[in-house]
């Protein structure tokens, strides 16, 4: 028989999900007055970079390369854009207002989703640290602007979450949303697929002396790989095939990513993007990218601690399994290295072995830790939104 994870009950203290969501908004809202307070406007600072890109989607629908556009929106991924659309057209709000409404509540699930998923894990107060810094990482300002970062946040969270009940289907639908937002989708795919044998492979091996009946079949593999796998993998294949029949070509989405300069490489390859950088002396340019190998070196740090914490428990192993695939393709896809730091969001796992320490001390320790985090957060990420260069 399956493996059925218990549901402990949380003590009072920590079932609400109120607080640690409204320390959450607190957070956002602070970055929102600091980077208004430094001469931009918010509709400036909210509907820049990959925002205008989702916004003429919504609006206009996918455009073809030319040689005035040769960075085809093709590149971006449709679920953003089509629920801005859905919801301008079922309500009075614009296009750019429901693009923000729609991230804003991808992020807010997002929150939510970490919070319940991690403290199931642990406990409410090791959740409750885990969204504040996650709130507080680098590049964090993208949660509130009109990209995909948010939402796909929360995919990977609630699948996570629906992956531990056992809930094959529910948790292969997430991740299928997650697939039409971003290709890491694909990734979330795998690690429930992943998971979903690893389980069925322990049922198997404790059940050995037993009857036939009482261990899984291999009829059992299947439906849980295609409860978990098929949604995404539909989902992606959908979108490489609207790319290729648009463009003509097989490879059309990869042309696409080459045509931005996106390509899969090696940490050498992104390495040797950031090198030339930490020299620099332009202004502009040099907090963007210099501070991208600090950022990644300190994220592979966390990742061993979480390899550490969680790779030997079953429970925590498909964050961990996740977090590890992510950080992989993030050093090894080469193309708009300032980017890095945004595309690590997703692995919000990183900070809860971070989170586990910190709640051993006291709260009001914490509290400095956390705040010191947000407002070294604040100030780095309010300048790089106001500032030339894409997130």
């Amino acid at each position: 028989m399956a493996h059925r994870w218990s549901l402990r009950s949380p003590s009072p203290e920590v079932t609400s999900c109120g607080g640690p969501l409204t320390l959450f908004v607190l957070q956002k809202a602070l970055f929102l007055i600091v980077a208004v307070l430094q001469g931009r406007a918010l509709a400036d600072i909210l509907f820049r970079w990959d925002a205008t890109h989702f916004l003429r989607i919504a609006e206009d629908g996918y455009s073809l390369p030319s040689p005035a556009r040769p960075n085809s929106n093709l590149a971006m991924f449709p679920l953003l854009p089509m629920l801005t659309r859905t919801l301008a057209a079922i309500t009075p709000l614009n296009p750019p207002q429901s693009l923000i409404v729609i991230a804003w509540s991808g992020t807010l699930l997002a929150a939510l989703g970490i919070f319940v998923f991690v403290r199931e894990l642990t406990d409410g107060r090791v959740a409750t640290i885990a969204v504040l810094l996650w709130g507080a990482a680098p590049h964090s300002f993208v949660q509130l602007l009109g990209y995909t970062e948010g939402a796909f946040t929360a995919t990977v969270a609630w699948s996570l979450w629906a992956l531990r009940r056992e809930r094959w289907l529910l948790a292969g639908m997430i991740a299928g949303l997650g697939a039409l937002l971003r290709s890491t989708g694909a990734l979330l795919a795998i690690t429930l697929a992943v998971y979903a044998v690893g389980l069925w492979l322990l049922s198997r091996r404790r059940a050995i002396g037993e009857t036939s009946d009482s261990r899984p079949g291999w009829r059992e593999l299947l439906r849980r790989l295609a409860c978990t796998t098929l949604p995404g993998g539909l989902a992606l294949a959908a979108v490489l095939l609207h790319v290729a029949l648009r463009l003509g070509s097989l490879t059309g989405y990869f042309d696409v990513q080459r045509a931005w300069g996106t390509t899969l490489g090696s940490p050498l390859g992104t390495w040797r993007e950031i090198a030339p950088y930490w020299s620099s002396t332009d202004p502009t340019m040099t907090p963007y990218t210099r501070d991208i190998g600090v950022i990644l070196l300190v994220a592979l740090v966390l990742v061993i601690a979480l390899i550490g914490w969680g790779g030997s428990s079953r429970e925590r192993w498909p964050m961990t399994f996740f977090t590890v695939g992510l950080y992989a393709l993030t050093v090894c896809t080469l193309g708009y290295p300032q980017s890095k730091a945004r595309f690590l969001l997703p692995g919000f796992g990183m900070w809860v072995p971070i989170a586990v320490a910190l709640a051993r001390l006291p709260t009001l320790v914490i509290a400095l830790v956390i705040a010191g985090a947000t407002a070294w957060s604040v100030h780095v990420d309010s300048g790089l939104a106001v500032g030339p260069w894409s997130p």
